[in-house]
């Protein structure tokens, strides 16, 4: 049986933090949790305070519909 996150979801385009606003590639059908973007900015600005340069690469997988198989 599938169940809803229990995660906050946010479906804007834009995303406030620190006093930084974030422009976030959302839409109606796929959201953000905040929670989870606050705490990458967060690492990012400390990765940043200690190094010159920092390489990030998020690599998203998603399936269009339900696989009943994974």
């Amino acid at each position: 049986m599938l169940t809803k996150s229990r995660m906050k979801e946010q479906y804007y385009c834009f995303h406030n933090y620190k006093e930084e606003e974030l422009f976030i590639n959302s839409s109606k059908t796929k959201g953000i949790y905040p929670n989870i973007v606050e705490q990458i900015v967060e690492q990012l600005d400390i990765c940043l305070a200690i190094h010159k340069r920092v390489l990030v690469v998020r690599f998203d997988l998603s399936l269009d519909e339900y696989s009943g198989d994974n």
